[in-house]
């Protein structure tokens, strides 16, 4: 699997990406530009960006940006379809899900179950 099936694969499992993270788990330097240029342009999905700020061991206060996938948005609905078989056809697995926040039902039943046990 290459590294852009790869980063696929994880927004699509709902993982939320760092340039740390890109580094560590694909190989990937520069996640912005990936995200932009074979993430968004190639698929035509929107990608958040969201900045955070933290401070590091040394103390001196820090920015970076996380990436997420907006499965709820419908505009990302033929994207996200052409990510799951672009991921399949490059040797990964996507789990189908339902794309979208759960209904209140479902919340409601899931936590009954848990319950039980």
């Amino acid at each position: 699997m290459n590294a852009i099936a790869a980063i696929s694969q994880a927004f699509l499992k709902g993982e939320i990406l760092t340039i740390k993270a890109a580094f560590k788990d694909f190989g990937v330097s520069n996640l912005p530009r990936e995200v932009g240029r074979a993430i968004e342009r190639k698929f035509k999905v929107r990608i958040s960006k969201i900045r955070r700020e933290s401070k590091s061991r040394y103390g001196v206060y820090v920015s970076y940006f996380e990436y997420r996938l907006n499965r709820d948005d419908p505009a990302n609905q033929p994207g996200i379809e052409a990510m799951t078989n672009y991921v399949e056809a490059n040797g990964g697995f996507v789990e189908k899900r339902p794309v979208g926040r759960p209904k209140k039902e479902e919340i409601n039943n899931s936590s009954k179950l848990e319950r039980l046990f």
